[in-house]
């Protein structure tokens, strides 16, 4: 979706801010952690197999959650983003009704590692989202 000046609809409102890539040192360095943390769970198991998959998965859960933030506080964000938008989606291009709450929107971050912060952050819908995904090489 492009305007009069060629600009993707997600250009428009405001640029995202890319993410860093690790070089290969940082690669092998992240590896290595990985590789550590793995062992790590292996051993706390003790070789119990539901054990393991527990551990993993709170280990997944907590980094999910340093990275997002809790689903609660997100759900609050999202909330009090509906009503500062009237509960329109944030792209100028679109303005599309959102569902109460914005339940059907996405909380679209400027800066991906400044976190899920009223600042940082807009209600869109999910159409939008996509869009701005794929503008920004997220999505396949």
């Amino acid at each position: 979706m492009s305007n009069s000046n060629g600009k993707s609809s997600s250009e428009v409102s405001r640029k995202r801010e890319s993410t860093p890539k690790l070089n290969q040192n940082q690669l092998r360095s992240v590896k290595d952690l990985v590789e550590k943390v793995r062992l790590m769970i292996i051993e706390q198991s003790n070789g119990d197999p539901k054990l393991l998959f527990a551990i993993r998965r709170k280990v997944w859960k907590e980094l999910n959650y340093w990275e997002r933030g809790k689903p609660m506080v997100r759900r609050r964000l999202k909330a009090k983003k509906y009503l500062d938008q009237h509960g329109l989606c944030a792209n100028p291009a679109c303005k599309a009704r959102l569902e109460p709450n914005g339940r059907n929107a996405e909380l679209d971050r400027f800066v991906a590692d400044r976190g899920y912060t009223d600042e940082n952050t807009r209600l869109i819908c999910h159409k939008c989202h996509r869009l701005s995904q794929e503008d920004s090489r997220f999505t396949g």
